[in-house]
């Protein structure tokens, strides 16, 4: 046995193996199990006479990704304490696919003197230049291979996208069978049951323990929160559209059956992506009528909820509005509660605004046609680009104006359909009473609809001679009533039916 042969005898090896979830049969080594190649590393290792001390394997994570492997920086912290003098690997692709983590290898295996071998490409010597260079070069050619696979992936994604073609990645998608196809009936009404809820104004977290509290778990198994039904509800394939690198592809339908209309869908993703919604000032959940509704009428920043307490003995604490940037306006809370509500639902009553919000024949333009003719002449632009009969500046000209407009649409769209929220309280024999069985958001729902709010300053002078309402500046969304001066006009009214001296008695301004 040569002095060589008796060195290697005695040196300690650890066997690296990985495996990703991106296997393809046609390349040598993807796919490859994991215990297929410990085993060829272990002959190696066996032929080699080394003495494999440890063995590190890294399941279904890619190398190219980028994500940390675990078993592989483990392996790295033992070559840097001396514990290791050889690395087995089946490839050098299974080590590294990115010439970044190979230059860090190299640093932690060169002041060793640790070599590395593998059962294909051979023997990798990182202790000469040329042995660097060569293991550089295979870096570079299993990065480019990844990169390529990559774009290859990228290309059949956006081809099964524009054709419509359902691709499930991991999980399949609630609502669906695994083929993504097919509908899943009880799962189909829950995605149903969240878009009318988040229409009619419900909040999202009530949704959450409504599908828990039926049993109802997603497609992982797990219980709903307010993230995941946000997820679920603004999937654009719930309405049958299809989504690729972020954007809803104009003029494509997907092959699967749609749970809920184009309409409906919009209308959720308006509400949902809506600043105003998420306005939460005081960093806890909403639980009072008008935070982010009710707005500063000096600053413009919107109201909070607060609770003032009086330094003056036997005073009680107040609970008030108040501007959430500064000082420029408090109002008590319960006062301008029963203003706003008050005015709200004598304008249900109203019968110029029952005449604008009832439902009638053919009601409102057909904004979803409307949008329909603007895909089609973005494909016509498209077109004449292709056969050159317009320059590349006219059709972004042409494209710019057209798409602006289908924003614009979209946002008809949620309006219009918002719009059924309140024709049901029109309907309703006790308004009083429907009003008082609403859940908190579909009240917020119902005023934002209807109205805004401003909180105006009062300025100086004799606090007592000033009437609460005089000071608070309602505007209605839809200009139904004209420019009259809208809560003097609603206080003023004179009551001629059972219903609005219900609504009076009942929130008393």
């Amino acid at each position: 046995m040569t002095t060589k042969e008796k060195r290697s005898e005695s040196r300690r090896a650890a066997i690296y193996a990985r495996i990703s979830n991106d296997k393809q049969k046609g390349k040598e080594g993807e796919g490859l199990g994991v215990q297929r190649q410990l085993e060829d590393c272990r002959d190696l290792a066996q032929r080699l006479g080394l003495t494999v001390v440890a063995e590190f394997v890294d399941n279904d994570i890619s190398a190219h990704s980028g994500r940390e492997r675990p078993e592989y920086l483990a392996m790295l912290d033992e070559v840097k304490a001396g514990r290791i003098d050889v690395v087995v690997a089946w490839h050098t692709d299974r080590l590294h696919r990115l010439t970044r983590e190979l230059e860090k290898y190299i640093e932690h295996c060169e002041p060793h003197n640790v070599e590395t071998h593998t059962v294909k490409a051979g023997h990798v010597d990182l202790s000469t230049a040329t042995g660097r260079m060569v293991a550089k070069i295979l870096g570079s050619i299993a990065q480019q291979e990844s990169e390529q696979k990559i774009e290859r992936m990228k290309a059949a994604y956006r081809q099964r996208a524009k054709t419509g073609r359902a691709h499930i990645r991991t999980h399949r998608p609630f609502g669906w069978d695994d083929d993504g196809l097919t509908l899943r009936q009880e799962e189909a009404g829950a995605v149903e049951f969240m878009t009318r809820s988040i229409i009619k104004g419900e909040s999202i977290a009530s949704i959450a323990r409504d599908l828990n509290g039926q049993g109802l778990r997603t497609s992982r198994g797990r219980e709903w929160t307010v993230r995941s039904v946000r997820e679920v509800a603004m999937r654009p394939r719930n309405a049958g559209l299809v989504q690729y690198d972020g954007q809803i592809l104009d003029g494509v339908t997907g092959e699967w059956q749609a749970i809920v209309s184009e309409s409906d869908f919009r209308t959720v993703l308006s509400i949902l992506k809506d600043p105003k919604r998420r306005t939460n000032t005081d960093g806890t959940a909403i639980k009072h009528l008008l935070p982010g509704i009710a707005m500063c009428g000096k600053c413009g920043a919107p109201c909070k909820y607060a609770i003032v307490h009086h330094t003056k003995a036997g005073k009680p604490s107040q609970h008030v509005y108040r501007c959430s940037k500064s000082t420029c306006v408090v109002r008590d809370e319960k006062k301008l509660d029963n203003l706003v509500t008050r005015v709200a639902l004598m304008l249900l009553l109203n019968q110029k605004m029952r005449k604008a919000l009832a439902p009638r024949d053919g009601e409102g333009p057909d904004y979803l046609t409307e949008r329909d003719r603007i895909n089609e002449q973005l494909d016509e632009l498209a077109a004449a680009y292709g056969r050159g009969t317009f320059t590349l500046s006219q059709v972004e000209t042409a494209s710019t104006a057209l798409r602006e407009r289908m924003q614009v649409l979209d946002g008809l769209i949620a309006t219009q359909t918002r719009g059924d929220t309140l024709r049901e309280m029109l309907s309703v024999p006790d308004l009083v009473q429907a009003w008082e069985q609403l859940p908190l958001s579909r009240k917020r729902e119902v005023i934002r609809s209807l109205m805004t709010v401003q909180v105006m300053p009062i300025g100086k002078g004799n606090y007592r001679n000033v009437k609460f309402h005089q000071h608070i500046k309602i505007t209605l969304v839809n200009d139904v009533l004209g420019d009259e001066d809208l809560t003097a006009a609603i206080l003023a009214h004179r009551l001629t039916s059972d219903q609005e001296r219900a609504v009076v008695r009942a929130f008393a301004a």
